[in-house]
């Protein structure tokens, strides 16, 4: 009698086989869609000219911003860490950036600040329903 390919052992492999390629590319679409972003910015050293700081949704997905925090520190968990205020108390406006475009924020002349050279600038970046902020060193 001639034997069938589809026998249970081979219908065993192939169930192995596609349940590990269906979790490879569930791994895949989670790591496109988690938060990614990055930060610059950009001083002006003009009296009366705002600087600006700009944040790119680099996901494939879009995120809503509850807040953004901008320290200086020698490293991201440093405890000689030094928080500036940007103007931004106050403001509770929930920023919504689509995957793979930008947002400007623009700091006031009033609240302009200078880093020490042998510190860096972080932001952290508070999204809406996680826990968490991320936080992104600011280029």
């Amino acid at each position: 009698m001639e034997e069938s390919f589809f026998n249970e052992n081979n219908a065993a492999w192939y169930a192995a086989f596609l349940s590990t390629i269906l979790l490879g590319k569930e791994i895949y679409d989670w790591y496109k869609t988690r938060p990614s972003f990055d930060v610059s910015f950009f001083n002006t050293d003009e009296p009366g000219a705002d600087d600006k700081i700009i944040i790119y949704n680099a996901s494939s997905r879009i995120y809503s911003i509850v807040a953004i925090e901008l320290y200086s520190a020698t490293n991201a968990k440093s405890e000689d860490r030094m928080n500036y205020d940007i103007g931004r108390n106050t403001d509770f406006n929930i920023v919504v950036i689509n995957p793979l475009q930008p947002f400007v924020m623009y700091i006031p002349d009033g609240y302009k600040f200078r880093i020490k050279k042998e510190k860096l600038l972080f932001a952290e970046i508070y999204i809406l329903g996680q826990k968490d902020p991320i936080i992104k060193e600011v280029h």
